[in-house]
C-alpha cells in the first residue's frame, strides 16, 4: 500500500457513493460523458474497488469481476487507449482485437435499438495480466 492511499472493496452505501462520485467527476464533468452513458453497463452485481486518500476522500475507482482469493488467475480490465502504456508498465498486455463491449452484457445491442456511434475520445482497449501467487499456487 502507498502511504496515505487506501484501496477498499466498495460494499457499503458510503463507499458506493464514493465510486459514483469519482466516476461522475472524472467522466461526466471531466470528459462530458452523458450521465446515463457512464452508468449504462452497471448491474446490481457490479463490484468496485474505491481508493481513498488519508483523509477518507475518494481518489479513484475500478470495476472488478473477481479477485485472486476467489481462485482467479488472470485480471482483465478495460482501459482508455491513452492509458495503455501505464498499464503495460504494471504487467498488463493490450489486445486490440477483442471487443470490450462483450465484457458487459448490458452494453450489447438490444432488439430494435439504434446502434450508438462510438465516441472517438474513448477508444477502449481490452487488457489482461496473469496473476502470480506468492506460494506458486
Amino acid at each position: 500500500m502507498i502511504h496515505g492511499i487506501s484501496p477498499i472493496r466498495a460494499f457499503d452505501t458510503w463507499a458506493k457513493a464514493g465510486v459514483y462520485y469519482v466516476r461522475t467527476e472524472a467522466m461526466v464533468f471531466g470528459f462530458d460523458v452523458r450521465l446515463e452513458g457512464e452508468f449504462d453497463t452497471d448491474t446490481p452485481e457490479s463490484e468496485y474497488v474505491l481508493v481513498l486518500d488519508d483523509t477518507g476522500k475518494p481518489l479513484s475507482t475500478c470495476r472488478i469481476h473477481a479477485l485472486p482469493e476467489e481462485g482467479i488467475r488472470k485480471i482483465i480490465i478495460t482501459s482508455r487507449d491513452e492509458a495503455v502504456g501505464f498499464y503495460e508498465k504494471l504487467g498488463y498486455r493490450a489486445d486490440y482485437s477483442k471487443d470490450c463491449r462483450a465484457l458487459f452484457p448490458t452494453a450489447r445491442k438490444k432488439e430494435n435499438e439504434t446502434p450508438k456511434k462510438p465516441d472517438p475520445r474513448f477508444v477502449i482497449v481490452y487488457m489482461e495480466k496473469e496473476i502470480i501467487l506468492p506460494n506458486g499456487g
